[in-house]
């Protein structure tokens, strides 16, 4: 109970149970997830791919499942060269959801890395009541321990059902964001409800349809082969 109360007293309430901790902000229904990865998925790894557990995101008043998929850099033409070791830690995160939500409703997200991540819902609890907004990059945290980057217009899931940053800014270096002592990269990500007001195509990666170049290679190939399968009958039918 001591948990709950101090999220209710900073103007947020817990949602569903996940894998992934979600919250939701009171005031302006931004849904904050928060999760830690090992260095030894998205620095030190010699995989392509990693995927983040689940966590539940209301849209239109029912839960839909994201996740984050983490990709690393290429830095050579063949497929051995993509590796998050070779690249050095470097890669971007997209934001996926698993489900079919209704189109309409539209988002503007944020994706936020490094050792203050933990604290961000308290620095946004205390933006808001500031009235705040648009905080970016390592301005986010005065002791420079967030970088925070948000999408340039918002997105609808029920349209393009992954989300990545625009091109010019969608890669991480994902090992300089560490939390050396604990060897974990704190990840967070900020979905914000927007009014429908246009039918413009989302930023970045989520301009075009999923294809079979986003196949995962992990533990989460299954999952991947049947959604570009059940894609693709949809196509034929």
């Amino acid at each position: 109970m001591p948990e709950l109360t101090r999220l209710i007293s900073t103007g947020t309430v817990p949602l569903l149970s996940s894998e992934v901790p979600t919250s939701e902000d009171a005031k302006t229904g931004a849904t904050l997830a928060v999760f830690s990865v090992q260095e030894n998925h998205i620095v030190n790894s010699t995989s392509r791919q990693w995927v983040s557990g689940p966590f539940w995101v209301n849209i239109q008043g029912a839960p839909f499942e994201f996740k984050v998929k983490f990709t690393a850099k290429q830095v050579a033409e063949a497929k051995r060269g993509l590796s998050f070791k070779k690249a050095n830690g470097w890669g971007k995160m997209e934001l996926k959801c698993a489900g079919e939500p209704v189109e309409g409703d539209r988002f503007k997200v944020a994706f936020l890395v490094g050792p203050g991540v933990k604290q961000y819902s308290s620095l946004r609890a205390t933006a808001a009541a500031t009235d705040e907004t648009g905080l970016m990059g390592e301005a986010a945290d005065p002791a420079k321990k967030i970088d925070r980057r948000e999408t340039q217009s918002s997105h609808d899931f029920g349209k393009y059902p992954l989300l990545g940053l625009p091109a010019e800014y969608e890669m991480w270096d994902f090992g300089s964001l560490q939390d050396k002592k604990k060897q974990l990269i704190h990840i967070g990500v900020e979905m914000l409800p927007q009014c429908s007001v246009s039918d413009d195509k989302p930023d970045g990666i989520a301009t075009r349809e999923p294809d079979a170049t986003d196949v995962l290679e992990d533990i989460e190939d299954f999952e991947e082969k049947e959604f570009f399968e059940a894609e693709e009958k949809k196509k034929a039918a």
